[in-house]
């Protein structure tokens, strides 16, 4: 988390948001940026959400149909859960805005805007990064890998947020997923076995 930080603030509050904003938006044009800003619907929260969430519901505790899908749902919300409050508390905290927003851009102004982390980019990035955690396949943890930075890249690809804000929203998500992962792991190796023991009552 202090690494993240610190490398938003290290870009932010320099040239080098712009600098990358300039450089993208002079090397991605035509089919390549309607691809990347057509992957922005992949971070819509009012959507995504409920989805997993009703995933969730369904497959992790209705029915057995799907295993996995429903693992896969309900890892999602937990890092969801688990996430969003440092997202929200980060956007305000680091008061830093949009590209065109304000004058002083994606530095740090505290509590004065509420953008300097994407939430796009964290919602978007959780189902892929929850995908991969559960695979032991290394071309598909690659391509589930690759899946989780599209939305962050549409939301530079849009002008809708800085570079140091799109990759801090998709390194929540990381965190977020990770510290899922390693709870579902430790309840993994944890094994319950009936035995009798001796001169005990009962």
């Amino acid at each position: 988390m202090a690494l993240l930080l610190g490398t938003h603030a290290a870009v932010s509050n320099t040239n080098a948001d712009e600098w990358l904003q300039e450089r993208y938006h002079g090397a991605v044009r035509g089919d390549a940026h309607d691809f990347f800003h057509s992957m922005s619907c992949f971070g819509e929260g009012k959507y995504v959400i409920p989805i997993v969430a009703g995933v969730t519901y369904v497959f992790d505790f209705q029915c057995d149909a799907a295993p996995c899908l429903g693992e896969w749902a309900g890892r999602s919300l937990r890092a969801y859960g688990l996430g969003a409050p440092t997202v929200l508390v980060s956007q305000w905290a680091i008061g830093a805005s949009r590209p065109g927003e304000r004058d002083h851009a994606s530095r740090w102004r505290p509590f004065e805007d509420t953008n300097a982390v994407s939430g796009h980019a964290f919602v978007g990035a959780v189902p892929f990064l929850a995908a991969a955690g559960m695979t032991d396949d290394p071309l598909a943890r690659t391509a589930l890998y690759a899946g989780s930075m599209l939305t962050a890249i549409s939301r530079v690809n849009d002008d809708a947020h800085y570079t140091s804000q799109a990759l801090t929203g998709w390194g929540l998500a990381a965190l977020a997923v990770g510290a899922v992962n390693d709870t579902m792991e430790c309840r993994s190796r944890v094994k319950w076995t009936p035995g009798v023991v001796s001169d005990t009552p009962g």
